[in-house]
């Protein structure tokens, strides 16, 4: 089996580079690439290759979630949110609007651990189980 390739788009640069840190740490058994912003990830995803997973943050700035999510799907991508925003509503729009799952960010670093650990079986199509942190769809 190939590693799997993790898509991150983060507009914000500790929480990137805290999932780097944390992929590096844990020796998580997935390939992660980072980036700011969708326009970021666009030209990402043009060059290739293709994710197998795609975790965006769900407040990108300028960019509305549901409509990341839409073009991310219209790509055919599996696609996967990351916030801090708690609200079940919001969570709840995030897969209506497509999402694979909903996870809120990790507050301790070794926290990090468990959520790779559900991105690299998301990305591979072994995800099964629910965990506290995870809201899940499809």
């Amino acid at each position: 089996m190939t590693t799997p390739y993790v898509l991150l788009i983060d507009d914000n640069p500790a929480d990137r580079q805290l999932m780097e840190m944390a992929a590096e740490e844990f020796r998580a058994d997935l390939t992660l690439r980072t980036c700011a912003s969708f326009a970021e990830a666009q030209v990402l995803l043009d060059a290739g290759p293709r994710p197998d997973l795609v975790v965006t943050d769900l407040n990108l700035g300028s960019d509305d979630g549901s409509t990341l999510i839409a073009g991310l799907r219209l790509r055919q991508l599996t696609v996967a949110v990351i916030t801090t925003d708690t609200n079940p509503l919001r969570q709840a729009y995030c897969l209506a609007a497509g999402a694979s799952a909903v996870w809120r960010k990790p507050l301790h670093f070794d926290a990090l651990a468990a959520l790779l650990t559900e991105m690299r079986q998301l990305a591979t199509g072994s995800h099964q189980t629910e965990r506290p942190h995870l809201v899940t769809g499809r």
